[in-house]
């Protein structure tokens, strides 16, 4: 082997090109060589990339998959199947927030009196994370307390496990009707065990609730200290400090009957423009 031919193989071995003079074919499928491809032609080049692309994708499905397996009962995929939002007049500002929320946005308090949609727009939002390839968990508050307390105090205790630690790490925590069950000592344990871990990590939760943040966090707080004076204290700092927004679902009407009454829209639509401030209105 002469001198001059080692830099050409090394180069061809490892992908080094500076050593190698340019190539006029591709070493995949010897086609021609345009400027300033150097190695392979831009057909090889975009099915090596979607290639890569498609194991990414396999790989992120198989971790969903596993994180569905280690979530066990505490999932409600039922939650995430909820019919299409129309872009109409009512949720609007829910709607849009569901539609452009990102996993690395805060969470959020939704919240809006029975058949506004609370549980819906959660629902599409769930799905569209799914979709997108984000993992997400979804239930009720109740689902998830009682299915953990079951599962601690019945010795299950490599499933308690693998559903803790995948509640405390998947992107998005989903929680529908969190006010509608009182937990007991058990239940706030492995609350705050799973709040705590979120707020270690930093990442969101997103609640639904028929009172807005300021007021579901003050009736929570009294009706959950007749289980435990000490530890709703704990659970409600958390849930309030992973919670940072407070997002507001309307329906001037009964949503689950399809009816829709423009009298009360507009009085909706008024008292919530009332309710702004100056400098949300934009003005000076």
């Amino acid at each position: 082997m002469s001198v001059d031919a080692a830099p050409t193989l090394l180069s061809a071995e490892i992908g080094l090109s500076r050593f190698a003079a340019p190539r006029s074919r591709c070493y995949r499928c010897s086609g021609p060589l345009e400027p300033p491809q150097r190695w392979v032609c831009a057909a090889c080049d975009a099915g090596l990339a979607a290639a890569e692309d498609e194991k990414r994708q396999r790989e992120r499905a198989a971790e969903l998959v596993d994180l569905q397996q280690r979530l066990g009962r505490v999932h409600d995929a039922a939650l995430l199947e909820q019919p299409e939002i129309k872009a109409d007049e009512w949720s609007s500002e829910a709607i849009f927030w569901a539609r452009t929320w990102t996993p690395g946005g805060p969470g959020a308090w939704m919240h809006g009196d029975c058949g506004s949609g609370k549980s819906t727009i959660l629902g599409r939002l769930g799905r569209r994370l799914l979709d997108q390839g984000v993992s997400v968990a979804a239930c009720s508050l109740q689902r998830m307390c009682s299915t953990l307390a079951a599962l601690h105090f019945s010795r299950q205790l490599a499933e308690h496990q693998k559903a803790v630690g995948a509640l405390s790490s998947v992107q998005a925590l989903l929680l529908d009707d969190v006010l509608a069950h009182t937990p007991n000592r058990q239940e706030l344990d492995e609350l705050l065990a799973v709040l705590d871990a979120r707020w270690n990590a930093r990442r969101p939760v997103i609640v639904t609730a028929n009172l807005d943040r300021a007021a579901g966090l003050a009736f929570a707080r009294k009706a959950w200290m007749t289980t435990d004076p000490v530890k709703p204290g704990r659970v409600l700092s958390r849930l309030e400090a992973l919670t940072g927004l407070d997002v507001r679902c309307w329906y001037p009407g009964d949503r689950r009957c399809g009816t829709y009454d423009e009298a009360k829209a507009e009085q909706m639509r008024a008292e919530m423009q009332s309710e702004q401030t100056p400098d949300d209105r934009g003005e000076d």
